[in-house]
């Protein structure tokens, strides 16, 4: 790959995290979603080449018309088993796709080290707490997995991550293996000393296997060894059952006699001697380890400390960001707090002064709720505004709109438990505060631009901004808030001129409301807007420069095209010139938005 080459179109390489006989683990810069990735890059075989490229790919047939399963496709049967274990303490999976001979898997990137590094570099740092910390999150993983008929089959030291934040992830479910309704099938592969007798002799499986996997880990922690490891399948059978295992009990203090008979359970050679589930194991024998909470703690000092002795701050294994492009994050992020907590902070404004309740702007409350939605939506941009907006609805409802205030605290909630937070299952950290910070900052457009004519920079923003779904969902936010704001008087999605109608929740509201909801212009506005912002999102889907500014282009066509229709309807046909104020916020829109393209990158 060339130097500057972007992975799939998207994702930037940053550095090599492992190679292996699988292929190369790269963590990589997603450039659509502003994170860190790992990328696992694998090889596809030379037959399922020529099965895509000599007809219907889709058929997935060897030339010689013998099928190809999915575990022929390197890195499929992985990508489709661990996207059905969402759980915190399962390494996420976010995208696989095929190009060019080379299969990746895009997983979440967890900055931090694996097991094998805490057991190589800090054996003394293993005190009980972080024992049952790393036990609690391992054996929470594979109970999340048993319960969706995956086994794991390969958990061993170098598949068990550790990050920043003292938090245990398993990794790697490429050996995993799914139950269908005559059980589990046989394993193909695994790692010696973490193996089962029953999986070197490939007998059929079950989640003991796992278990069996999870009591020799433990047993290495304890310990400081494993008992178990062989040049070869033969020894190590001989090994699992020839064992003469030092009692844990003696090699950790404060563990008490009765773990031993728990995890020689566990570790016993015939499966059926063993616990029926990794759950049973689990609550058998975390009660005698210490405090997984204190134990998180202390993993979380110990990966620090791990990270600043190789000079790795808190990135293990690659290089940083160039200055230039930490510096435009950084200011992203800023300019985006910025704006949302000056639309938050408008929309509060508007909102308190229209509720009797508040007393007006010479009263304390009335400045704190304000002074309060400015700070939300500097610092959590989605949830300020959804707040903001709950409360102009509540402002609504006071001001005699009830139908209005109830229907904007509706839209606000669903926005915010749609699109306006990261979704359950997907990688938190950096993505997640991305996705709040870029939906927050979308919605803001309406408020904040609004003020200055600038509503349709919304639909833009959005487009730009977020993925399809959530472009839509915070589009119709948007235009719900622009016409709320613009019944207070100016009559005007783009523009709700705070200046002149901060208080103009009054007995004429309704009346307003009900006018621009019956003037077709107004939906023809909300049909351009809807349709500029899935534009927008659809081409930014290719995540680089030219796609984004192509996009905004063409949204900002659609919308040039929206407001001479609105125009031409409201002028009664005469004539599609907006009003000057229209024409001259559409461009200020427009621009500001090719110029977000253009620096998006």
């Amino acid at each position: 790959m060339a130097e500057g080459e972007l992975i799939l179109n998207r994702y930037k390489p940053l550095g090599e995290a492992g190679r292996g006989g699988f292929g190369t683990v790269q963590v990589a810069f997603d450039t659509r979603i502003k994170r860190r990735v790992a990328v696992k890059s694998m090889q596809i075989d030379e037959r399922i080449l020529a099965a895509t490229e000599n007809g219907d790919a889709s058929s997935l047939l060897d030339p010689d018309g013998s099928p190809i399963s999915a575990s022929d496709i390197p890195g499929l049967d992985e990508a489709r088993t661990a996207a059905m274990l969402q759980d915190p303490n399962i390494v996420g999976i976010i995208d696989f796709e095929a190009e060019n001979g080379t299969a990746y898997l895009i997983m979440e990137y967890v900055d931090g080290i694996t097991l094998t590094r805490l057991l190589d570099e800090f054996p003394q740092d293993l005190t009980p707490d972080v024992m049952a910390a790393i036990f609690q999150d391992v054996s929470h993983a594979l109970q999340t997995a048993h319960e969706n008929q995956v086994l794991h089959l390969d958990i061993k030291p170098d598949n068990v991550l550790i990050n920043h934040q003292g938090q245990v992830k398993v990794a790697d479910f490429g050996l995993a293996k799914l139950s269908d309704a005559e059980g589990f099938s046989k394993a193909g592969g695994g790692t010696i000393g973490y193996m089962p007798l029953e999986q070197m002799r490939l007998e059929p499986l079950d989640e003991r296997c796992d278990e069996w996997a999870l009591a020799a880990l433990t047993y290495e922690m304890i310990a400081g060894e494993n008992p178990f490891f062989a040049p070869d399948l033969k020894r190590a059978q001989t090994a699992i059952e020839e064992a003469e295992l030092v009692l844990p009990s003696l090699c950790l203090d404060g563990l008490s006699p009765e773990a031993d008979d728990v995890l020689f359970y566990a570790l016993d050679p015939d499966r059926n001697e063993r616990y029926d589930s990794v759950e049973e194991f689990a609550e058998e024998f975390l009660p005698h380890l210490g405090s997984p909470r204190a134990g998180h703690k202390q993993l979380a000092s110990i990966v620090d400390a791990a990270c600043e002795d190789t000079g790795e701050a808190k990135q293990p294994a690659t290089p940083s960001l160039p200055l230039g492009e930490r510096l435009q994050e950084r200011t992203r992020r800023i300019v985006y707090r910025a704006w949302s907590g000056m639309g938050s902070g408008l929309l509060g404004f508007a909102a308190c002064a229209n509720m009797p309740a508040v007393n007006g702007m010479n009263s304390p409350l009335f400045w704190g709720l304000v002074a309060l939605t400015i700070a939300l939506g500097a610092a959590l941009p989605s949830v300020g505004i959804a707040v903001a907006a709950i409360i102009f609805g509540c402002a609504l409802i006071a001001g005699n709109a009830t139908g209005a205030g109830m229907l904007l605290v509706g839209i606000s909630i669903a926005w915010w438990a749609v699109s306006g937070h990261a979704r359950l299952g997907e990688p938190r950290e950096e993505g997640e505060r991305s996705h709040i910070l870029e939906a927050g900052a979308s919605a803001a457009c309406v408020p904040a631009g609004g003020a200055v004519g600038c509503g349709p920079l919304a639909p833009l923003v959005c487009g730009l901004n977020l993925r399809v779904r959530d472009a839509l969902v915070t589009t119709i936010f948007c235009f719900a808030c622009a016409l709320f704001l613009g019944a207070l008087g100016s009559s005007s999605l783009a523009f709700w001129n705070p200046v002149a109608f901060w208080m103009g929740i009054d007995g004429g509201y309704s009346g307003r409301l009900g006018l621009m909801l019956s003037n077709p212009a107004t939906w023809i506005i909300g049909a351009t807007w809807l349709t500029a912002a899935l534009t927008a999102s659809g081409f930014s889907l290719r995540g680089t420069r030219a796609w984004y500014m192509t996009g905004t282009i063409i949204a900002g066509l659609i919308l040039i095209a929206g407001t001479c229709l609105a125009a031409w309807m409201a002028n009664g046909q005469p004539s599609v010139a907006p009003m000057l104020t229209d024409a001259l916020g559409l461009a200020a829109a427009c621009t500001i938005a090719l110029f977000a393209a253009w620096i998006k990158e």
